[in-house]
């Protein structure tokens, strides 16, 4: 998964620091960083979507920086992008439901042909920002409620004491269960965070991020094994069936979320089995143009709701298909 992290409010030199400081704190190789993430300044150009004036109709619509930025993302095949933060890169009305609405809706699109995910950050209004570790109200964020309704998820940053220790809370999900509160801690000399869940910061941390990984790759992967049983490409749920397994067969596409290492296949035959017990996927039986048996993975009812298609026609077993066109010939 390569990402993409759109800056309007912080320049190049804050970025490379922080990203710098992230890598020595979690061992990470800056290199490899460097080949799976793009920074971009925007402070100089920010605005992705502005409000206009139409002989006095006033309409949102994206700006020449969103085309610029959406060429980007096609062309260096970008599945997650951070877009920070929503008061700079917004023009129009903040309280206009439907600017807010489609703001967001222009943000997803940038992604969404590769089944990838957005996260807008966006500052919370000022009695939230006052109220600090004494918030009580369960809404943690400005302006319109569309900011709300339009985001499939939404997570809210809160400080919890005078030390500057912070708390992680899940809101909303509209894909799933809320995950649990995970509560952050600032490292020593305050270059970085790591959350405090656990009994081993670096373990929570390494968990955390796991997670969410795996929880991004599950679209794309189930965007691309529908698109392959529409075909009639059939994947086999064995990792043993060394041509038609679904890694030998996914990871050859370019909306593959996942490299080509031994390492990759584990997981992504883990993802596939997580998959299957949410009940996303199912391994169906059919009979093959021997009369044999076999076994294929389609996706569920909740499963094609998950990526947002209808339920498909019934596929025909291929001897069903080769009888009914030998009645016609007779």
């Amino acid at each position: 998964m390569k990402g993409l992290f759109f800056s309007a409010e912080d320049g190049k030199n804050t970025l490379r620091r922080r990203i710098a400081n992230i890598c020595m704190a979690e061992g990470l190789d800056p290199e490899v960083v460097a080949e799976n993430l793009i920074v971009l300044d925007a402070t100089d150009a920010p605005c992705l979507f502005h409000e206009v004036n139409d002989k006095g109709v006033k309409r949102g619509e994206v700006t020449d920086h969103y085309e610029e930025l959406k060429n980007t993302i096609i062309t260096e095949n970008i599945t997650f992008l951070i877009v920070d933060n929503a008061s700079d890169t917004f023009g129009a009305n903040p309280i206009d439901r439907q600017a807010v609405t489609k703001f967001i809706r222009a943000l997803v699109a940038l992604v969404r042909q590769a089944g990838g995910a957005v996260l807008l950050l966006s500052h919370v209004n000022k009695v939230t920002s006052k109220a600090g570790k004494h918030q009580t109200d369960t809404e943690g964020y400005a302006d319109s409620a569309a900011w709300h309704n339009a985001a499939r998820s939404r997570l809210f940053l809160n400080v919890t004491d005078d030390h500057g220790n912070l708390q992680l809370k899940h809101q909303k999900n509209n894909l799933g269960i809320t995950q649990p509160v995970l509560n952050i801690a600032f490292r020593e000399g305050g270059s970085s965070f790591y959350s405090t869940n656990g009994s081993s910061s670096n373990n929570s941390v390494a968990e955390a991020v796991q997670t969410l990984l795996r929880t991004a790759h599950k679209l794309p992967l189930l965007k691309l094994i529908h698109e392959f049983y529409c075909r009639q490409e059939w994947i086999s749920p064995s990792p043993n069936s060394a041509q038609t397994n679904a890694f030998a067969l996914l990871k050859k596409e370019t909306t593959f979320p996942l490299g080509k290492s031994r390492d990759d296949k584990t997981e992504c035959l883990a993802i596939l089995r997580e998959l299957e017990r949410d009940n996303y996927l199912m391994k169906e039986t059919y009979r093959k143009i021997d009369r044999h048996e076999g076994q294929r993975w389609a996706l569920t009812d909740s499963g094609l709701a998950f990526i947002g298609e209808p339920m498909p026609a019934p596929v025909q077993d291929e001897d069903e298909e080769i009888n009914q066109q030998a009645v016609q010939d007779e």
